[in-house]
């Protein structure tokens, strides 16, 4: 009763507390951690109906299985727990990072030369950026100040202006008004690497335009935008230097990709996958050891059948039923839980990614697990039918 408790509660703990993932978690923990108590109980009840199903066929190998599962739930909790935690724990990370990164930015942009071919720089030391500013830059990249248009108390405005000479302004295709006149530009007409970088200060507002030298246009801050013809990286170094040389020391310098994001969660995210990987190979290593000790009680428990049956047949049909089926049927429903407690976090605005190639990869190597471990089974069994004999009671 405990599981869909559980999975109810991870389903609707983003919308009932937004700002409290931890509900989320511990939801998402108590599912995981009774999943395979269910898995047991389901097994256990569908055994009976297993085992009537041989006896009608006449196959003893699914027969002794199902009457192995009815009587020793137990077992089958132990063996499949290690899976489910494993895909849990995975699943679980691949959301966590995909999550985090796509609410610090687009890296792919931040590594990419369109992304550093223009870059923000504000200052607020001095009463406006000299020309030594330009001066120390390096050839052939153009500057424009910016500026808030009616700017309140509040800090809201509602427009922008772009200042600068007709060359750098006919390099972001705005036009060149005449002196002491201005000229509107909507926010859609904008270069859009300069509607990125400044989004975040002025918004969609729409720009007046003006051809002017550079200046400071803000009572308290300075504002320039700094970019490279044709969207080729800007020396983010250099402009760095010449910014806290000649500007302020404590000028601050985004480049597009950074204009409106923070990129230290998606940083920080990496060490989830890490984390993650480390601990699941200790989860892993678990898995083998206690799949291990069931090969071995399944082995000794099965020697006694070749007295019975007098072959070895037996034993590859009764681990595909008692050994293979339960990991199958944990891998599959560990998927299917890992694909619902990611609905929550995929359906809110800049959410986690499901990942579909993950969940490929998780029943391939399920498959690949049940197929050994059955091997592994009959192989045991094997070994210790053929070396068991007949002890008096």
């Amino acid at each position: 009763m405990a599981c869909p408790v559980f999975l109810g509660s991870a389903f609707v703990s983003v919308w009932l507390a937004p700002r409290t993932p931890a509900v989320y978690l511990i939801a998402v923990i108590g599912a995981l951690a009774t999943l395979p108590s269910v898995i047991g109980r389901m097994t256990a009840r569908l055994a009976p109906r297993l085992a009537a199903s041989a006896h009608k066929r006449g196959a003893p190998g699914r027969l002794i299985a199902a009457r192995a599962l009815a009587a020793r739930p137990g077992t089958v909790v132990r063996l499949v727990s290690t899976l489910i935690i494993a895909i849990g724990v995975v699943g679980q990370t691949q959301l966590i990072s995909s999550l985090l990164e796509h609410r610090s930015g687009d890296t792919t942009l931040l590594n990419s030369a369109e992304g550093n071919s223009m870059a923000r720089v504000q200052a607020a030391d001095r009463a406006r950026p000299s020309e030594e500013f330009r001066a120390a830059l390096p050839q052939g990249l153009h500057v424009v100040s910016l500026g808030h248009l009616d700017l309140q108390p509040d800090g809201s405005s509602s427009g922008r202006i772009i200042q600068a000479p007709c060359a750098d302004l006919t390099a972001l295709a705005l036009p060149c008004p005449a002196p002491g006149t201005s000229e509107t530009v909507p926010f859609g007409r904008l270069d859009r690497r300069l509607k990125a970088t400044t989004y975040r200060f002025f918004g969609d507002t729409d720009a007046t335009v003006r051809t002017a030298p550079t200046a400071r246009l803000d009572p308290q801050d300075i504002h320039l935008v700094v970019f490279a013809p044709q969207g080729t990286a800007l020396d983010m170094p250099a402009v760095k230097r010449a910014a806290r040389l000649t500007l302020s020391t404590d000028a601050v310098v985004r480049t597009l990709a950074e204009g409106s994001q923070s990129y230290t969660l998606g940083f920080h995210a990496r060490w989830l996958s890490f984390l993650g990987a480390v601990g699941t190979a200790f989860i892993t290593l678990a898995m083998v050891f206690s799949t291990l000790s069931e090969f071995l009680r399944f082995a000794r428990n099965l020697a006694p059948l070749t007295a019975v049956t007098g072959e070895y047949e037996v034993f590859r049909k009764t681990a595909g039923w008692a050994v293979a089926l339960p990991l199958a049927t944990a891998g599959v429903t560990g998927v299917a839980a890992y694909v619902f407690l990611a609905q929550p976090v995929t359906n809110i605005t800049r959410g986690a990614e499901l990942s579909g190639e993950l969940c490929l990869a998780f029943l391939a190597l399920t498959a690949a697990l049940s197929l050994t471990a059955a091997l592994a089974a009959h192989a045991a069994a094997l070994r210790e039918a053929r070396t068991w004999r007949p002890r008096a009671d």
